[in-house]
């Protein structure tokens, strides 16, 4: 390179980005790359204070050197050497490389040895372009047959697939010898931009106009950089502000407890009639739990968990409707496992219809970890043609009964399979509270929630005041304030809270 006339920046460009090019060791490419560039680019007291923040986790925020920003545009420039890029593509004319099954392995000749293996298999997972060049190039005195490319109307690609296999260990170290060779031209061809940003081979279209390359690079590293000085800036703001507002939400929480001490927002409305038969209705459940089936034949079990499962599918969602023959079915593909629980699935539909038919709930509600399935969609459901994981999961979500007073029994119906079925069975929480997303409230004195009547797409909050858990007075402890921003709840100290689930459908009962 003619240092006349050269600046610092100019060498610093090319060293910094041939060095992230070249990536010459194992670690810390980028850091030494941005090292180098602050040092010729600076000058006197500044460069001390200048090269610790580009060492540090976030440092190709403030300067990143990337080649990759002209990589197309340099390797594009190889392809028109090779006869790629034309406006004539011919069918003979080999554009790239084609595995047929990328999660297969791709199988080797016994004699190529492991560290080929390696670096190969490493070079088409992150630099598959001029991995290519390299096959090409070997392939052009290769004595190939039809087997090893494919054909398509205006281009050909070579089968790897096919190609590989048929390689010795000499062949193989030919391919990566190649991609060095490759990879020299391709840094080559970058510093040469640099070195010669006037050389004519070296202009790229730009905003309509023909530039230089080694501008274009330029261009794109600023732009670069001022976008992720925007994104910084953005994101101290953002956290300036959820740090503000969680300030405020500090201060208001405190506000509303001290509000919540001196009795305001108690459940006036608390009816404990209601929650004398929620509680008798929840015992007999438990009773139903602890009842001994008959025994059957197998046959007979089979035909019992056919019928039981039926209705249980239909309980449990009513939103969509599933066949017999598809618990048939489903009842089949896994009879061994089903089996192993039948006295617990038959349980189970005793107490689901009994809890159904008791008429004291106000709401049904059904909640799954699995938030990506459209549990009330029936075109979804008919679309598929296994629906076994479908039913794993409606058998294993939880279904919470709602009173009038707003308090709960949930099925845990993934404790199905528990040693203890009487799990499946929960005691009953105080209140359920809905919110627009599954929160924590652990560490909370006040919780905020979304409002008080469920919807599917809400999470599920549950709480039991100290005062309700004491079974001789079962009295209301949970209170709430209503505001333009939402629903508080009080969190007594001692208290018993859950967060669950998103709702996937609910059901009036009344």
């Amino acid at each position: 390179m003619n240092r006349e006339g050269r600046e610092f920046k100019d060498i610093a460009l090319l060293i910094s980005s041939s060095i992230n090019a070249i990536h010459p060791y194992l670690d810390a490419n980028g850091r030494m790359s941005r090292v180098i560039y602050v040092l010729l680019t600076n000058s006197g007291d500044s460069i001390a204070s200048e090269i610790q923040p580009v060492l540090s986790k976030n440092g190709r925020d403030i300067v990143n050197i990337d080649p990759g920003l002209i990589q197309t545009d340099l390797i594009d420039l190889i392809k028109k050497e090779l006869g790629i890029v034309s406006g004539k593509i011919l069918p003979d004319t080999l554009v790239g490389l084609w595995q047929e099954n990328e999660d297969l392995d791709l199988k080797f000749n016994e004699n190529v040895s492991e560290e080929q293996r390696k670096v190969f298999l490493h070079l088409l997972k992150n630099d598959e372009e001029n991995i290519f060049f390299a096959v090409k190039k070997f392939i052009q005195n290769y004595p190939a047959d039809d087997k090893f490319i494919l054909k398509g109307e205006r281009w050909s690609r070579i089968l790897i697939n096919n190609l590989i296999p048929d390689l010795n260990s000499t062949q193989i170290q030919e391919i990566l010898d190649n991609y060095r060779s490759f990879k020299r031209e391709y840094v080559t061809k970058l510093i040469d931009c640099i070195a010669n940003p006037n050389n004519e081979d070296y202009f790229v279209v730009s905003g309509g106009n023909k530039v230089p390359l080694k501008i274009f690079f330029e261009q794109r590293i600023n732009e670069v950089q001022e976008r992720r000085n925007m994104e910084t800036l953005e994101e101290k703001k953002r956290l300036e502000a959820e740090k503000a507002e969680e300030e405020r939400v500090v201060a208001k929480e405190k506000l509303l407890k001290d509000r919540f001490s001196t009795g305001e927002g108690k459940n006036e409305a608390f009816d404990r009639f209601v929650l004398k038969e929620s509680l008798e209705i929840r015992q007999a459940a438990l009773e139903i739990a602890g009842k001994k089936m008959p025994e059957s034949s197998e046959e007979q079990k089979v035909q019992i968990l056919e019928e039981s499962l039926f209705s249980l599918a239909k309980m449990i969602n009513s939103e969509v409707d599933i066949s017999k023959d598809r618990i048939k079915l489903y009842v089949q593909n896994r009879k061994k496992e089903l089996l192993q629980f039948y006295q617990q699935f038959r349980t189970l539909f005793e107490i689901v219809d009994y809890l159904d038919n008791s008429r004291h709930f106000s709401y049904k509600i059904c909640t799954s970890s699995d938030y990506e399935v459209p549990y009330s969609d029936q075109e979804y459901l008919d679309k598929k043609q296994d629906i076994s994981s479908f039913l794993d999961d409606l058998f294993s979500q939880s279904v919470y009964y709602i009173d009038e007073n707003g308090s709960t029994i949930r099925l845990k119906l993934f404790e199905i399979k528990s040693n203890n079925f009487a799990d499946v069975v929960q005691p009953i929480f105080e209140r359920i509270f809905f919110n627009d997303r599954l929160v924590n409230y652990s560490d909370k004195k006040v919780a905020k929630v979304s409002g008080l009547r469920p919807a599917v797409g809400k999470f599920i909050f549950e709480i039991s005041s100290p005062q309700f858990e004491q079974e001789k007075t079962r009295m209301p402890g949970v209170a709430i304030i209503q505001d333009e921003e939402g629903v508080y709840v009080d969190i007594p100290e001692g208290s018993t809270i859950h967060s669950g689930w998103k709702i996937v459908t609910v059901a009036s009962m009344k």
